[in-house]
């Protein structure tokens, strides 16, 4: 279910939500990316050994970690130009100082350019918070535990304690 909010531009053009912007391009990377390596499959993933399933989960999750980046940034600039930059330093001195080097190429850079001696505002996006938990999805093992996954093995003598200082004391 989609969120159909709309603001709306001063020549009475709908525009739509940066959260609708985001989640529509996500989705649709997302799912391109699944459906690639669908069809580059071989055999049904069961079947493909577990190197080759690694693969598959590696690029899945670059591809994942790339649209949650470009879908955070976007909701965060909320519309407004937005360039992404790498913080190469922050000095404390005559009040605060940053360094930031952007990408060349990027549209948005000229914008940036005009707005010399006019304030901006910054916006600190943190998209590993969405992705952190990414590096618990693991390939099916080649060699499947002789073991159910509900059954815990018994525990071994060593690791039972001993007590015989109280039985002996009683």
């Amino acid at each position: 279910m989609t969120n159909e909010t709309t603001t709306t531009t001063q020549d009475a053009q709908p525009k739509k939500d940066s959260v609708q912007i985001a989640e529509a391009t996500a989705g649709k990377t997302l799912l391109q990316a699944l459906l690639t390596e669908v069809r580059l499959l071989q055999k049904p993933w069961q079947n493909t050994p577990e190197a080759q399933q690694r693969d598959v989960i590696g690029r899945l999750r670059t591809q994942v970690e790339e649209a949650v980046k470009v879908a955070v940034h976007q909701i965060a600039g909320n519309g407004m130009p937005s360039l992404t930059a790498h913080v190469e330093s922050v000095m404390f001195k005559d009040g605060i100082k940053a360094t930031l080097k952007l990408a060349r190429g990027n549209p948005v850079i000229h914008e940036l350019a005009d707005a010399e001696g006019s304030a901006v505002m910054i916006i600190i996006t943190d998209t590993a918070q969405h992705t952190d938990d990414m590096h618990t999805v693991k390939p099916d093992p080649d060699q499947k535990s002789l073991l159910p996954e509900t059954e815990t093995p018994a525990p071994t003598p060593e690791a039972q304690p001993v007590q015989l200082a109280e039985q002996e004391a009683a």
